[in-house]
Formats: structure tokens, C-alpha cells, sequence
């Protein structure tokens, strides 16, 4: 059961993932925004600043770049 655990799935994703604190371009259907990717929300969306906002990425291809 999950329930009540959202915490606890978000903290292993975000300690698992090779994207947190990379520079990366996010590549949706419509538009492309390259930032640092800062966290994964409670959920589940990938958090990007570009150096002025944040946005949140709910579907997309991403790349990581070079530092």
C-alpha cells in the first residue's frame, strides 16, 4: 500500500535520478526550456529554473547537457 508515502517515493526517486542538478533542455511538443533541473515535485513533476523561473515539466523528452 502506498498510501500516506509520497514523501518517501519522491525522496528515492530524487536520490536515484541521474537529471537532479544537471544542466538540461526539456523538449515538449510546442516549446524548449534549458535550466538547471532543481527537483522533482510531491507530484512527480521535474522542476527546471533557467536562471529567471521555474517551470514544470509534466511530459517531455530531456537532455542532459554538458556542465
Amino acid at each position: 500500500d502506498l498510501k500516506g508515502k509520497g514523501d518517501e517515493i519522491v525522496n528515492g526517486w530524487t536520490k536515484s535520478s541521474s537529471t537532479i542538478g544537471r544542466k538540461v533542455t526539456a523538449i515538449m511538443d510546442d516549446k524548449k526550456i534549458t535550466g538547471r533541473a532543481l527537483r522533482i515535485d510531491d507530484d512527480g513533476t521535474l522542476i527546471i529554473y533557467d536562471g529567471k523561473k521555474e517551470y514544470r515539466i509534466v511530459a517531455g523528452d530531456i537532455k542532459h547537457l554538458q556542465y
